[in-house]
Formats: structure tokens, sequence, C-alpha cells
């Protein structure tokens, strides 16, 4: 049963909905198609050539910048785990554009995860903590 884990730096972005030209040609937003490549790049640096195979289950934790505007008494409530996090992007989205950056160099195909978990956090330091898990 293989476990790899990794992280990426960084704020959050989620899969961007796909565009269309006025010639009709469509096309993904550049934005997301960087993101995914920070998520290959960053998976590729931290577990190498690992190659998961069979049904997966996944971990995804989101860390959000604390806001500077932030009082310090919300920033209290942070810290004791009473006040939750709802920024945007949505999870979903996050969740999308990190699986989909993984097909082909950590997995066959993103629909060997049959197990999700995302979670959405504050942090002072912004990121994306993925866990992948072969299940038996």
């Amino acid at each position: 049963m293989t476990k790899v884990e990794f992280t990426v730096i960084g704020h959050a972005k989620g899969k961007a909905r796909p565009r269309m030209t006025r010639r009709g040609r469509v096309f993904t937003p550049q934005g997301t198609i960087n993101y995914e490549n920070l998520v290959k790049i960053s998976y590729q640096n931290e577990c190498g050539e690992v190659y998961l195979e069979g049904a997966l289950a996944c971990k995804i934790d989101i860390y959000h910048k604390i806001p500077k505007s932030m009082s310090k008494k919300n920033r209290l409530l942070i810290a004791e785990g009473k006040l939750h996090c709802e920024k945007t992007p949505d999870l979903d989205n996050v969740a999308k554009s990190v699986l989909d950056a993984l097909n082909g160099c950590c997995f066959n195909d993103d629909r060997q995860v049959v197990e999700l978990h995302v979670y959405r956090y504050y942090s002072d330091h912004p990121r994306v903590d993925v866990l992948l898990e072969e299940l038996e």
C-alpha cells in the first residue's frame, strides 16, 4: 500500500471553465495551465517517479492566507478552531485542478480516486497539502 504526500506552495487556484474564441476554438485559461504545472512539478520534486495503481484515497488540505484586515478577535478564533475559512476558490474546483494535474504522472486517471476529502483552513503560509494512498 503506497502513500505519497507533497505540498504545493502558494495560493490555491481552482480549475477555471474552458473558454471559447470567436472562431469556436475551446481552450483552457492560462492561469489554470500554470497552476496545474506547479502541482505537477511539486509532486515530481517531492515524490519522484512514484506511480500509484488501483483505487486511491485522496486528502487535500487548502491553507488560505489570513487577511491583514482580520481583527485580533477573529485571529484568536482561528487559532482556537472556531472560525472557519470560507474563501474562494471553491473546494471542488481546487480538487479538480490538483487531480487533473496529476493525471499521467502520479496515476493513470483521476477516476481511480474513489475517496476524496477536501478541507480549507486559514494559515500564515498559503499552500495546498496533498496525500494520496493506494487502497487495498
